[in-house]
């Protein structure tokens, strides 16, 4: 467990952070159905989001404490921000399954991308899709 403790004038934040890693590295891909709601969900690597998160979180943090904080451009920033990182992750996903090389690797928690693509899940035009409308 990774703990961080940030304390800016009122503000006192914990965040801890667990990374669990199974040795399967995550979730079975035959247990999910084809074009189901749990293959939606896998594309983006919901699991690397909370990255994001912390960051913006960490950033409004030092404009509060320099008094510039906004909530509207917190969420401005953290809406765009979690659209623009699940948007690389499925980019990633697609041009890593078109160009081959999801084929030929061994899927870790870090390495391998998502899956879905590989395991035909979904197809690659409906990855382009999501990650196009998500940008």
């Amino acid at each position: 467990m990774i703990g961080i403790y940030l304390e800016f004038g009122v503000w006192n934040l914990v965040l801890h952070v667990k990374l669990c890693v199974g040795k399967t590295g995550g979730l079975v891909m035959n247990q999910v159905k084809p074009g189901s709601i749990k293959a939606w969900l896998l594309l983006p690597r919901f699991h690397f989001i909370p990255l994001t998160i912390i960051l913006v979180s960490l950033g409004s943090a030092v404009a509060a404490y320099e008094g510039f904080f906004h909530w509207g451009y917190f969420l401005l920033a953290l809406v765009g921000s979690l659209l623009v990182h699940m948007t690389v992750n499925v980019i990633n996903d697609y041009y890593d399954y078109v160009d081959g090389i999801d084929l030929n690797t061994q899927r870790t928690p870090f390495s391998g991308g998502s899956g879905v693509l590989p395991s035909n899940l979904l197809k690659p035009k409906q990855a382009f899709w999501f990650a196009t409308i998500c940008l």
